[in-house]
C-alpha cells in the first residue's frame, strides 16, 4: 500500500493528466490549500486570468473573484464538503476586465484535513454577454409589443372620445360667442369648455405616448417658449424651487409643433421639481446648433446639426433601474394619484416625431439631466410656408358627412356661423349618391373616417373620381397621419375635437376665400 508521500505523487500525477485534457476543452483548473491560497494552475487557467505563475501562485483565492460574498460562500460550502456543480461566479483578470466563470469543485481531504481543493473553472463570458444581449432585445420587443397594444387602444378610445368633445366644444363656442361675456350664463360656459380641454389634453397625451398624435408643424422660436414655460412656471411652483434659463442661442427656429414642444418642456420641469421636494434648482439651457454624432435610448445613430436644450436639475437623481424604466408609459415612482405615468413616455413621443434624440444623466442622489435634440433647424426663406393664418369667415358650399348626430350638428352650426352654406349627411351611402347628383354644387367635402357602411376614406375617394377636382378632408378622432397624407382622394385632413378657429384655418388655407 502507497504510503503519504506516495498517495500525493500519485494524485498530483493524476492532476496533470487531467490538466492535459481539460486543457485541450479549454477548461482551466487550479488547486487551493487549506488556507485559502493558489498552489498551481493550469496555462488555460493562467491564460484567461492574465497572469503569470509568481503573479497568481501564493495568493489568496478571494484576491481574483470579483464579489466578495460569492467566494465567502463558495468557500463555506467546500468546507462542508459540499461539491459545486456549474456555480456561476465573476472573475477579475489582470487588465482589470470581469470573467464570467462555470465553476465546478471539489475537496480532497486526508485524515479530515483539507489538502487541497480542485477548482475547474470554464470562461462564459460570451455566452453571459449574448443571453443579456437577446434578454435586451426581447425586453425592447415586448416594450414595443406594450406600445403598439396602448398605441391600438388609444387610438379606438381617442376616435369615441374625440367624437363626444367635439360637439362639447363647438355648440359651447358657439353659444357663447351669442352671450354677454360679464354674463353668469357665459361663466357657466366657460368652465364646460374649460373642461372639455383639459379632457381633450389627456387624450392628447395617451397619443403623443405612443407617438399617435399628428403634428401641427409650424416656425418654432425655442427661446420664446422656454421663455414662456419659465414665466408660467415661476407663478405655479413652490417657493423652495429656483427657476433659471441661461440662453446660448436666442434666434434659431425649427420645423416643428409649437404646441407639443411646449409640453415637452413643462413635463421636463415639473418632473424635476417634483424631485425635490425639500426644494432646489432648475437650470434650462439652450445651446448654440452644432454637429452631433449620438445614439439615441432606440440604439439608433443620429448625425447633423442640432439645436439642444438641456434641463437640469438638483434632485434626487435616478438609479439604473428607475433610468432604464421611465420612459415607459404608466410607469411611476410617485404615490398613488400623484402621478399618471406620462409625462416622460409624452416627452420621448414628441421628440422622436419631430426627428430629435433624448439623452439622460442621472445619479442617485446627485440629480438628473435631460438633453433635448432638435435637428428640423429652418433658414428664413423656408419660413413663410409656415405662417399662420389669421381666423376668419369664409363662403362656399360643403357637404358634410358624419355617422354621429352630436358631432353632425354641432359642425353645422359652427360652419354656418363661419359663413358657409352646409349639406348634412349621416349616412355616407346617401352623401355619395346626393354628390354624384350634383357634382358641381359643392366646393369641399368634409368627411368623418370611421363610418358604417363606408369609412371617410373609400368615400373620399369616390368622390374624387366623379370630380378630381374637389377639395377634400378627413376629419376623424384618430387616424394613420402618414397613411392619410398619402391617399391622393384626401387634400387635408382635420383631427377632431376641433374648434371654431382651426376650422376657420383650415379652410380658409384650403378656399382661399
Amino acid at each position: 500500500m502507497p504510503n503519504r508521500d506516495e498517495r500525493h505523487a500519485l494524485n498530483d500525477a493524476k492532476i496533470e493528466d487531467l490538466s492535459a485534457l481539460l486543457e485541450q476543452a479549454s477548461i482551466g483548473i487550479h488547486l487551493v490549500d487549506g488556507n485559502g491560497k493558489v498552489v498551481w494552475a493550469n496555462n488555460t487557467e493562467l491564460d484567461m486570468m492574465g497572469y503569470t505563475s509568481e503573479e497568481y501562485l501564493g495568493h489568496h483565492i478571494s484576491e481574483f473573484h470579483a464579489e466578495p460574498d460569492v467566494i465567502n460562500d463558495i468557500l463555506q460550502r467546500l468546507s462542508s464538503n459540499e461539491t459545486l456543480k456549474n456555480y456561476p461566479a465573476k472573475l477579475i483578470s489582470r487588465n482589470g476586465e470581469t470573467k464570467y466563470v462555470s465553476i465546478n469543485s471539489n475537496v480532497y481531504r486526508e485524515n479530515g484535513e483539507i489538502v487541497h481543493t480542485r477548482c475547474f473553472t470554464q470562461d462564459v463570458t460570451e455566452k453571459v454577454l449574448a443571453e443579456r444581449e437577446r434578454h435586451k432585445l426581447e425586453e425592447k420587443l415586448l416594450q414595443a409589443q406594450k406600445l403598439e397594444s396602448l398605441g391600438t387602444l388609444a387610438g379606438g378610445v381617442a376616435h369615441d372620445f374625440n367624437n363626444l368633445l367635439t360637439p362639447i366644444l363647438g355648440i359651447t363656442q358657439h353659444v357663447q360667442k351669442q352671450l354677454d361675456n360679464t354674463s353668469k350664463e357665459h361663466e357657466s360656459l366657460e368652465i364646460v369648455l374649460r373642461s372639455a380641454l383639459k379632457a381633450k389634453e389627456l387624450v392628447n397625451q395617451i397619443l403623443m405616448a405612443c407617438q399617435k398624435k399628428e403634428l401641427n408643424l409650424g416656425v418654432v422660436y425655442l427661446d420664446e417658449i422656454i421663455r414662456d414655460v419659465t414665466t408660467f412656471l415661476k407663478a405655479t411652483m413652490p417657493a423652495n424651487i429656483e427657476l433659471i434659463y441661461e440662453p446660448d442661442a436666442t434666434t434659431v427656429a425649427i420645423k416643428g409643433d409649437g404646441t407639443q414642444i411646449y409640453q415637452v418642456i413643462v413635463n421636463l420641469c415639473i418632473n424635476s421639481y417634483q424631485s425635490m421636494p425639500s426644494g432646489g434648482s432648475i437650470v434650462i439651457k439652450l445651446k448654440t446648433p452644432q454637429e452631433h454624432d449620438v445614439i439615441d435610448l432606440k440604439g439608433e445613430s443620429k448625425k447633423g446639426t442640432f439645436v439642444c436644450l438641456t434641463v437640469t436639475d438638483t434632485g434626487c437623481g435616478m438609479d439604473a433601474e428607475t433610468k432604464a424604466r421611465i420612459f415607459e408609459p404608466f410607469y411611476t415612482t410617485k404615490a398613488l394619484n400623484d402621478g399618471t405615468g406620462l409625462g416622460l413616455p409624452v416627452v420621448l413621443g414628441v421628440v422622436e416625431q419631430h426627428g430629435g434624440h433624448i439623452e439622460v444623466h442621472s445619479e442617485l442622489g446627485k440629480g438628473t439631466t435631460f438633453e433635448v435634440c432638435f435637428k428640423e433647424i429652418i433658414t428664413e426663406e423656408d419660413k413663410n410656408q409656415y405662417t399662420s393664418v389669421v381666423d376668419m369667415t369664409g363662403s362656399g358650399r360643403l357637404l358634410l358627412v358624419d355617422d354621429q348626430a352630436l358631432v353632425l350638428e354641432a359642425s353645422s352650426l359652427m360652419l354656418d356661423s363661419l359663413g358657409y352654406e352646409v349639406t348634412n349627411f349621416l349616412d355616407p351611402l346617401e352623401a355619395l349618391a346626393e354628390f354624384r347628383a350634383n357634382p358641381d354644387v359643392y366646393d369641399a367635402v368634409l368627411s368623418d373616417n370611421r363610418m358604417p357602411k363606408m369609412e371617410g376614406k373609400e368615400l373620399l375617394y369616390e368622390i374624387k373620381r366623379v370630380r378630381p377636382d374637389i377639395t377634400t378632408i378627413l376629419s376623424s378622432g384618430y387616424f394613420d397621419e402618414e397613411s392619410a397624407q398619402n391617399d391622393s382622394s384626401i387634400t387635408a385632413t382635420l383631427s377632431k375635437p376641433y374648434n371654431l378657429s382651426q376650422l376657420s384655418e383650415k379652410l380658409h388655407q384650403l378656399l382661399k376665400r
